[in-house]
């Protein structure tokens, strides 16, 4: 029998389904990752190294079902040939046709594509349904295809670490979002302010086509960010929290702005959760107001205090959040910054970072090799370039200032 285990999809992944559910063909819950991989002599070698990476993780080799069931499930099959070799000149144009190519999920949920660039040099590209897949888990899919792929071509033994399965993960997220309901979310969220935009959600996702641009901070600039968010007491996440919610203060005369966020689930009390490759995130309402009225570092911190609470309560079922429909996002993509190759001769580069979430503005920052890599995601239907452009600038600026001046 092929079928190893078959699985009711959790809240919100039912969530992260619905507009496929809805919206034929929609591109909307998909992500698309490239990567170059440098060292590379044996395309065969990597081809079997995914073979084996699949047989331990379980959302490599899934399938999502819906139609005539009272419930969505994740089908996790016992094999599964997610794999293909391409021969295209252009990269670009590979990024492009693969974006366009409809991904029925009933067929595979996950699936990698490898180019040959050079004689030692591949472009690796995952593409996914985020509701089976986080972005950390792009960094454990690479360490992992590097790690056995070196085993194979130097014939040492592998050591996999332990693996954690989808049923105890959703056994654990339903227990937590069984929790008994308090009152956090009805006090955060009362009398929330009106959207900025004047668009209604079913009509941007109809619609939606996503373009981004992006610019990446240098290696010194990453560190004055890291020893001030730290002098100051907050994360780096909290500072580019900060900064989205002065760019919107500022572009559109604002005081008390919501945005969602997205959360790791890194943080669950579970073994070898850290090597988990899945689901583990949810997005929630985070909230900034009186902003004309109070410092930046007083801010900042209140941004901290929030998402503590946030954190804890990320699970708990309101009716009050669920009207909530925020129309920008913040992503703070915070993978793991070192990839642990298995040799020094191998070299990773992020290449194209594409997901497609239904929001008209996203601030996305992407951690890889020790340096931020800021992206502005943003609906062309609904913004032009000399707009998103101009948001871009803003947030470089804000950014630049708060890492300048917030300690001041």
């Amino acid at each position: 029998m092929d079928i190893e285990d078959i699985l009711p999809l959790h809240d919100t992944q039912v969530a992260l389904l619905l507009p496929y559910m809805v919206l034929n063909k929609t591109k909307i819950g998909f992500e698309q990752q490239a990567y170059f991989i440098s060292g590379i002599k044996d395309i065969n070698a990597i081809k079997k190294a995914f073979g084996v990476l699949s047989r331990y993780h379980q959302s490599l080799r899934s399938t999502v079902h819906y139609i005539g069931l009272t419930r969505p499930v994740q089908v996790i099959h016992r094999q599964m040939d997610a794999l293909r070799v391409v021969h295209y000149t252009d990269p670009q144009k590979l990024l492009h046709d693969l974006w366009n190519e409809p991904m029925e999920l009933s067929q595979r949920a996950f699936e990698v594509t490898l180019c040959q660039v050079e004689a030692e040099k591949l472009l690796v590209i995952f593409r996914y349904h985020h509701l089976l897949f986080d972005g950390w888990s792009n960094i454990l899919i690479l360490r992992g295809l590097m790690q056995i792929y070196h085993s194979l071509v130097f014939r040492i033994p592998y050591q996999p670490t332990n693996v954690l399965g989808h049923r105890a993960y959703y056994s654990y997220i339903r227990e937590l979002s069984e929790m008994k309901h308090n009152s956090f979310w009805t006090g955060y969220l009362k009398n929330p302010p009106t959207p900025i935009f004047k668009v209604k959600q079913i009509d941007i996702l109809k619609k939606f086509e996503q373009s981004d641009l992006s610019y990446t901070l240098t290696l010194d600039e990453c560190s004055c960010l890291a020893s001030t968010a730290m002098q100051c007491g907050i994360t780096p996440a909290v500072l580019f929290c900060l900064a989205w919610a002065l760019v919107l203060k500022d572009l559109y005369n604002l005081d008390d702005v919501i945005f969602n966020i997205v959360l790791s689930g890194r943080d669950a009390n579970l073994p070898s959760i850290e090597t988990f490759i899945g689901p583990c995130i949810t997005t929630a309402p985070l909230r900034v107001w009186d902003m004309h009225s109070c410092s930046a570092l007083k801010l900042a911190q209140k941004i901290q205090n929030d998402l503590q609470h946030i954190q804890a309560n990320q699970y708990v079922k309101d009716p009050g959040r669920d009207a909530i429909f925020p129309q920008t996002m913040v992503n703070i993509q915070n993978y793991p910054k070192d990839l642990d190759l298995p040799d020094k001769h191998y070299k990773v580069d992020l290449y194209q970072s594409k997901y497609a979430n239904g929001f008209l503005l996203t601030l996305n920052v992407f951690t890889l090799d020790f340096q931020y890599i800021v992206q502005l995601s943003y609906d062309a239907n609904f913004f032009s370039k000399e707009n998103a452009l101009g948001v871009i600038e803003k947030v470089r600026e804000v950014v630049a200032s708060l890492v300048r001046d917030l300690l001041n």
